[in-house]
């Protein structure tokens, strides 16, 4: 049955290159659905597959920093604690957003979420979501 479902992709989908996304798989699937939104968005230059972490914060960081550390090429994009953003510049695990683009996915932001992406006055992360623990 699987290879039967296998065979039914296009050779489309074959050449398409897929960016995956480690990431909490957060209960209510809002993470899932971005990703399946900007897979559509990109008219075909891409699909986004999400790689579920764990749900224990430290348990994430820690496959992270394995996996980061080995130099694991799956790794395209990753959903990170705010307080990992200066280590994992100072690692070089991942990329400084270009400065046109660091204006744009800061835009309409909270301004804390901000500068929790950013280390030595660069813009690391993309603020896309929060929570309200402090409040």
């Amino acid at each position: 049955m699987l290879s039967l479902a296998a065979s039914c992709g296009s050779d489309e989908d074959k050449n398409l290159p897929t960016l995956a996304w480690y990431v909490f798989d957060e209960p209510s699937g809002a993470f899932r659905e971005a990703a399946e939104r900007c897979s559509q968005m990109s008219a075909g230059r891409y699909a986004i597959a999400l790689t579920p972490l764990p749900t224990d914060a430290d348990q994430q960081r820690e496959q992270l920093v394995r996996r980061l550390a080995a130099a694991d090429p799956d790794i395209d994009i990753i959903g990170m604690d705010v307080i990992w953003t200066a280590e994992f510049a100072e690692a070089g695990w991942i990329l400084p957003w270009p400065a046109l683009t660091s204006e744009r996915v800061s835009t309409g932001r909270l301004s804390a979420a901000v500068e929790s992406a950013r280390y030595e006055n660069q813009l690391w992360a993309a603020p896309f979501t929060s929570n309200a623990q402090l409040l």
